[in-house]
């Protein structure tokens, strides 16, 4: 096999996975029907996940608070879109003084949702629902389901400025993931 061949076969390769990826966005209205349902009510519903210490659980509970307080969020234990991991640390010096807190929250969102989203988006552009059940992708939609998903780690760190305290820093995450995740899709 010559080179220009080696490069035909590698070029078909390529085409075939991103002929692949882009099906592969796509999802069938059996996959939506598994896909647990968001309440009338409320449009987006989030999980918080927190170790089991006395700031990581204030932490938890001030997030959950904020997104209450969205209107259109349902904090959930289970079968949510997004999931919130949080890790929340009192920084102090050697001497014992409080110096503030460190905030860590992963956002993480449900593969199946987003491959949800990607579906409906095709069917805005062409009116109709992808249905690929029935392809060899179909078993990849399946697998994704009740999987999450990376999609921002938020980094918050407070002083000792009054005003600025655990609690600060989790209305400015809420808010920034509100900003960045949550308004784009109302």
């Amino acid at each position: 096999m010559n080179h220009k061949q080696k490069l035909g076969y590698m070029a078909l390769g390529v085409g075939l996975l991103a002929v692949g990826i882009i099906i592969g966005q796509l999802v069938t209205p059996d996959i939506e029907a598994q896909m647990p349902k968001v309440p009338d009510d409320k449009r987006f519903t989030v999980s918080v996940s927190a170790n089991d210490n006395e700031e990581d659980k204030r932490a938890a509970s001030y997030i959950k608070r904020e997104l209450r307080s969205l209107g259109d969020v349902k904090v959930v234990d289970y079968d949510s879109e997004w999931k919130l991991y949080i890790l929340a640390t009192e920084r102090k010096l050697v001497g014992g003084s409080k110096t503030g807190y460190t905030l860590s929250v992963v956002v993480t969102r449900s593969a199946g949702y987003s491959i949800l989203q990607v579906g409906h988006e095709w069917e805005d552009k062409t009116g109709l629902f992808p249905d690929l059940v029935d392809t060899p992708y179909g078993a990849v939609f399946t697998k994704l389901l009740g999987r999450y998903v990376f999609e921002q780690n938020y980094l918050s760190m407070t002083g000792v400025d009054p005003g600025k305290d655990l609690r600060w820093a989790c209305e400015a995450t809420v808010t920034d993931f509100d900003v960045d995740y949550l308004e784009p899709r109302r």
